[in-house]
């Protein structure tokens, strides 16, 4: 408890008797407490809570996204915590699930109760109503964090300098050898350029010319962010790199990742797709493409959606630490099988090892079909596995026709070819995530219409290819054709295919709705 803080019995939110609030909302706060308040899993990974999820504000409050940003920064059990605009709770809540001890300030009443009722299993969580720059303690803290915060200090603010007076705020409260975190929407980011709107004015093209008015949210490239957090007194500031975005990562880098000869950048991101939250605005170019040349020149850490900073005055460990290159997230399956893969290099390579996030209620096998199919946690040298995505999708960018993708992808078949006999292939060759360590293992081969589906279907998703006629059984039946000079697999193969691949993802799913 914090000096003239009183907790509401009610709301088991602290309060003081002069303490300001905000008046911040976007309109579901309402929806958002009473779908908190009935539900019995609070989880991170809660089932019920995702199943809430029918909007933007729902995903935002719910998503298991929301939390993958703060998994890297590996925040141990007794930690202490300040978090400052907690909104709804969602990285609270994982802050109180990881057994730290977590003081959240949030400035909106409807929010602050929001996130005390999120938390209200969590004898560890505190939850504060007070304006941000206005908070009191005579608490330090291992870990200050303004998640989503730091670019509305002009519009709460009537400082002359209203940016730097929440980070010197902020790190007052630190505590030696403490780290403040940051994570903020790059104005510089890719999906700006490609016609996203901003995502606090709701206009395309304004951060990236600088229009930001006096009382407005504010973001900042990386050197800007950069010599605001040296001039509050940081003489350490590292930098990660959350894809698409810092709101639902699926994907951290780091900058050794960038700097990696051996780390293919391009493919790695392929699968994440940049949103416009605001709507959905058509794309002049496909991201995938212009971050492979921005990979290629030096320069996608400057141009990622938004940052995740750490800030520390001296004597804090390095972040990110110096052998991490990146983290990927499978979050949106049932709890028991979300995962996290982290890879490092080693004197010996790459090396990646994945680890579920929730105990599993029983055996990790699930039964597909005649199939058992176990999933697989361990340390791996990633796949290096051909992949046909980017190929692909430039020759459509060039073309606009199906018909001239169509080879591209005949080394990708060729390779799948030469290790499949009579039809059947051996089950590692069926995941389909670029350079990721196998995570599906088979007791025996499975069929080869199976890889082939699950494989042209995802890419097809992935690339949101735009080609009407480009359906899995279009490509997969020319790529046949291509090679063989007739179309010689069966309808009934490539149907068979799908509907293993459909029961696959249901049986990924089964139990989603449960506890996590």
């Amino acid at each position: 408890m914090k000096p003239d803080y009183q907790r509401h019995a009610e709301t088991g939110v602290w309060e003081r008797p002069d303490g300001t609030h905000v008046t911040y909302a976007d309109g579901a706060e309402s929806r958002i407490l009473k779908l908190v308040r009935d539900a019995r899993d609070l989880g991170t990974l809660s089932g019920e809570l995702a199943a809430a999820i029918s909007d933007w504000p729902t995903e935002y409050h719910f998503s298991r996204s929301r939390h993958c940003l703060l998994r890297p920064l590996d925040i141990q059990p007794g930690a202490r915590v300040l978090e400052l605009g907690c909104g709804c709770g969602a990285l609270t809540r994982y802050l109180g699930e990881c057994g730290a001890r977590v003081d959240a300030v949030e400035g909106s009443r409807p929010r602050a109760q929001i996130a005390a009722a999120r938390c209200r299993d969590l004898p560890t969580v505190a939850v504060y109503l007070d304006d941000l720059a206005g908070f009191s303690s005579p608490a330090t803290y291992d870990w200050v964090l303004l998640i989503g915060v730091l670019e509305y200090a002009p519009a709460y603010s009537s400082s002359p300098d209203p940016v730097g007076d929440y980070l010197a705020h902020a790190a007052q409260f630190l505590s030696p050898g403490g780290r403040l975190v940051v994570a903020i929407e790059n104005k510089l980011g890719l999906k700006y350029f490609n016609g996203c709107s901003e995502d606090h004015i709701g206009r395309p093209f304004y951060g990236i010319q600088g229009l930001y008015a006096d009382k407005e949210p504010v973001t900042f490239g990386k050197q800007e962010l950069t010599e605001y957090l040296v001039r509050t007194g940081f003489g350490s500031v590292g930098f990660a790199y959350p894809f698409p975005d810092y709101k639902l990562p699926d994907v951290v880098l780091t900058d050794a990742a960038f700097a990696s000869p051996d780390f293919p950048v391009t493919d790695f991101l392929f699968p994440s797709l940049s949103r416009d939250y605001q709507s959905p605005t058509p794309r002049p170019f496909h991201e995938a493409l212009v971050r492979g040349e921005l990979v290629a020149n030096g320069l996608l850490a400057d141009f990622a959606n938004s940052f995740l900073a750490v800030a520390a005055k001296a004597d804090a460990p390095t972040f990110p630490p110096p052998s991490g290159l990146a983290w990927r997230f499978d979050v949106h399956r049932a709890p028991h099988r979300a995962t996290q893969t982290d890879y490092k290099q080693t004197s010996n390579g790459i090396v990646a090892s994945r680890r579920l996030l929730a105990p599993a209620p029983h055996a990790p096998s699930m039964r597909v079909g005649s199939h058992t199919i176990d999933q697989l946690t361990e340390f791996a040298p990633p796949a290096r596995h051909p992949w046909p995505d980017l190929d692909f999708l430039r020759a459509f960018a060039r073309h606009g026709a199906l018909e001239p993708c169509i080879p591209t992808l005949i080394p990708w078949f060729r390779w799948l070819g030469s290790n499949a006999q009579s039809g059947q292939i051996d089950g590692r060759f069926f995941d389909t995530t670029p350079f990721a360590p196998p995570e599906w293992g088979f007791h025996r081969p499975i069929p080869l219409g199976w890889v082939l589906a699950r494989t042209v279907q995802r890419l097809l998703k992935r690339a949101a290819f735009p080609c009407a006629s480009a359906d899995v059984f279009t490509v997969i039946r020319e790529l046949f054709r291509a090679e063989n000079g007739s179309p010689s697999i069966e309808a009934t193969e490539i149907e068979q295919g799908l509907r293993l691949e459909s029961e696959f993802q249901y049986r990924l799913q089964e139990g989603n709705h449960g506890s996590s």
